[in-house]
């Protein structure tokens, strides 16, 4: 484990990339399961969702996109697009890019 006292922003820039990166919802931060886990255990008391769009998505998006566009700049990119509704009547779409490679499968690893 890693030495010395964290900060506040350090915590919940280290926490919001984690939540993306494992395509966790940052609406998740609110539980309160995780929230009394963190705080009994480790005395961390998690911002609101909103502060952690605001704070800390923007360095986070700007890293995904950064990484998709170096693992698709070189060659012809396919693109996927869907949109549906589900059972409360709300909308979602859903997109997915990858490049083409005739040599193997490619599996985009953002």
């Amino acid at each position: 484990m890693p030495k010395g006292p964290y900060t506040a922003d350090q915590i919940g820039a280290d926490l919001c990339e984690a939540l993306v990166a494992t395509d966790i919802s940052l609406k998740k931060v609110e539980h309160p399961v995780l929230c009394k886990f963190l705080e009994s255990h480790h005395g961390i008391t998690l911002p609101h969702e909103t502060t952690f769009n605001e704070k800390f998505m923007p360095a986070c998006h700007d890293e995904v996109m950064d990484n998709i566009k170096a693992q698709v700049k070189k060659g012809p990119l396919w693109i996927s697009a869907d949109c549906s509704r589900d059972s409360r009547d709300w909308e979602s779409a859903n997109a997915t890019l990858g490049r083409f490679n005739s040599e193997r499968y490619y599996t985009p690893s953002w």
